[in-house]
């Protein structure tokens, strides 16, 4: 018994003992020790542990514009040196209307000390911080730590400090560039990465007024962001919103020239554009683009070039119309993103009876006039600009709430900039959508490829209606899903197929229908096998979920997603159903279903600069890293096992 009370004894001596505070709001105040191996003349940790209560925060070094940061005045004490706090990268948040720079959660603001004697020391210090929620509380408190010399084992906050340690401002400062005459600065990024949502923080409220805080813009290896034509030089940190590391950045004189953002950003919005009529977004238009190539053979030049410019009208004037709604959401304090249009049950619903409209008129049962396609003066070869015009339209409603590469930084971009910078790249964005319509539509080439109009036209527009239908049945699907009716979608498109093969065997011949049948059929029994038991296993997403996985180092791809998204659909019918994506061992798979608004997923898209879905991202070894929005099996597989 004897041995056992000396062995206690020991241990309790050997530790680095805290005394721990709760106040009556229910915030949590340690005083904490990294490691239990002190030895003298070596540096050391110790630690000042804030955790708020939940709906609670409290305050970085600067706290922007209210608040006040937390400290720690520690007895002197001639056995020991002690430096000043460490402050892990913080996040802005809008309190009161005010934007203010702190933590939501536990934060461990970190302290070096080093030993000068062999000998056990206790030290005392005054704890003083601020936390607020409706109201603010400042509040202290009296806090000791026992320090005993001697060799040991990490202490079980050795990981705590690591992934504290992690969020410092890198060792090595980023190179900025401070430009007072233009009131603007940029700094380079580390290894040139424009990857995910960047955030200057200020050391005091010089650079701009806290209240009227600067949104960071990437590109081309750099970040902008105006300033005040202050002659105070700057200081502060540029993080890395989503990873949360941070830097240093010494700055320079220079000139800054945002107009290079720009025109990187709408060149990049333009390409974007153009990709997107390669996407899966734009299954929905395909038949309306194919009818209107149809229609062009035996066409007049200037018709046909007419046409083609009516086309790009309508592009453009729908994604002048979006940016204005876009606006006008922004001035009224929405956080929005792209596709936000078909988060509305009633649009949605509103798109699937005029998918449906146009799919009956295709096949005859009616003919709509020319404020809603005039397919019918189309096929009999009158001018019919309405229709292309509607058919512009029509193709961005459908295809635009889906993303391609090289729109999400565009978007991004636009989104966070001011009003005639947000049109430029949605125009920019519609020229490089309507681009390769309006080609086809200035040359003679697609005109003679095709045969002279007939009777072909006619099984052509009956055929190209079923797709419509299919879309409609889609939409309506998706309604039914915000509506809160939980049914698979096979329910909605099992009578568009039926349909579709009564209509091939009274249209073909028989060997021809038959053929189509078992084709559909078995594409059917593929796609609508249930995948869930074949590949991936979703769980929900919240930051809880990635935090926790995160912190056991799971390997995490998170899936943000929408059920209006075809692109989505697509990866997870075609990647995330395969048995060797879902075989991975190890992995956690969240879902974020931004099918309604939701604004922890929208928070989530801005801290990777993405105006929209898909996003894949894929947390591994203390990285982030974002796949494409088209993906392969291998492509993730890779992703989710590369050391």
């Amino acid at each position: 018994m004897k041995w056992v009370l000396a062995w206690c004894c020991w241990v309790m001596s050997s530790l680095a003992l805290a005394t721990e505070f709760v106040t009556d709001n229910g915030t949590r105040v340690e005083w904490v020790s990294e490691s239990q191996d002190l030895r003298p003349g070596q540096t050391h940790w110790l630690g000042l542990s804030i955790t708020p209560a939940e709906g609670w925060h409290t305050y970085w070094r600067n706290a922007g514009a209210a608040g006040a940061p937390a400290s720690l005045d520690v007895a002197p004490n001639p056995a020991v040196v002690i430096g000043g706090l460490r402050w892990p990268a913080p996040q802005r948040k809008v309190f009161e209307g005010l934007n203010v720079y702190g933590y939501e959660s536990s934060v461990l603001l970190a302290m070096p000390v080093v030993l000068t004697q062999a000998q056990s020391i206790e030290l005392t210090g005054q704890a003083s911080w601020l936390v607020c929620k409706e109201l603010c509380i400042p509040e202290s408190a009296q806090l000791t730590i026992r320090l005993q010399p001697g060799e040991g084992q990490p202490s079980d906050q050795a990981r705590r400090f690591a992934q504290t340690r992690a969020k410092w401002p890198a060792s090595d400062p980023l190179e900025g560039l401070w430009d007072t005459a233009n009131g603007r600065a940029s700094v380079a990024l580390p290894g040139g990465a424009t990857q995910g949502q960047w955030a200057f923080f200020p050391y005091q409220n010089d650079i701009w007024p806290a209240e009227q805080y600067q949104e960071v813009q990437a590109f081309d290896g750099r970040v902008v962001f105006d300033v005040n034509s202050s002659q105070t030089w700057p200081k502060g940190e540029l993080v890395h919103v989503s990873s949360g590391q941070s830097w240093r950045v010494n700055f320079q004189p220079g000139s800054v020239a945002r107009s290079m953002a720009l025109g990187w950003m709408a060149l990049g919005a333009f390409i974007g554009g153009l990709i997107l009529n390669l996407m899966p977004c734009v299954f929905p238009v395909l038949s309306i683009k194919a009818m209107g190539l149809a229609s062009l053979s035996g066409m007049q030049r200037t018709q046909r070039r007419l046409k083609g410019h009516a086309f790009l009208a309508g592009v453009l004037t729908s994604f002048a119309v979006l940016g204005a709604v876009l606006l006008v959401l922004k001035q009224a304090g929405a956080a929005i993103g792209w596709g936000f249009q078909l988060q509305s049950v009633w649009f949605v619903g509103a798109m699937a009876l005029l998918m449906a409209a146009l799919a009956a008129s295709m096949l005859g049962f009616f003919k709509l006039g020319g404020a809603f396609m005039g397919i019918g003066q189309s096929l009999t070869q009158k001018p019919g600009y309405q229709s292309e015009f509607y058919t512009g339209v029509l193709a961005v409603l459908v295809a635009s709430p889906c993303t391609a590469p090289f729109m999400g930084p565009a978007l991004g971009f636009a989104l966070a900039s001011e009003a005639w910078v947000l049109m430029t790249i949605l125009l920019s964005l519609g020229l490089g959508f309507a681009a390769p319509m309006w080609l086809i539509h200035q040359f003679e080439g697609p005109a003679h490829w095709l045969p002279r109009p007939g009777a072909w036209m006619e099984t052509l527009q009956h055929v190209l209606a079923f797709p419509m239908l299919a879309t409609a049945a889609w939409l309506a699907w998706v309604a039914a899903r915000q509506l809160g009716v939980t049914v698979q979608m096979g329910w909605f498109l099992a009578p568009v197929l039926l349909a579709f093969l009564w209509y091939a065997f009274h249209r073909f011949s028989r060997s021809i229908a038959g053929v189509l049948a078992g084709v559909l059929l078995a594409v059917s029994a593929w796609a609508y096998w249930p995948a869930q038991a074949r590949g991936v296993q979703w769980q929900p997403f919240s930051d809880e979920a990635l935090l926790q996985a995160q912190d056991m180092d799971q390997t995490v791809l998170v899936n943000v997603t929408a059920d209006w998204c075809i692109s989505c659909l697509s990866n997870e019918r075609l990647v995330f159903a395969d048995p060797e994506v879902g075989g991975v061992p190890g992995v956690v798979w969240l879902k974020a279903d931004w099918t309604d608004y939701d604004p922890s997923i929208t928070a989530y898209l801005d801290e990777f600069g993405r105006a929209g879905v898909p996003l894949y991202v894929v947390y591994r070894g203390g990285q982030s890293r974002v796949l494409p929005q088209l993906l392969t099996v291998n492509e993730v597989v890779t992703a989710v096992t590369a050391p």
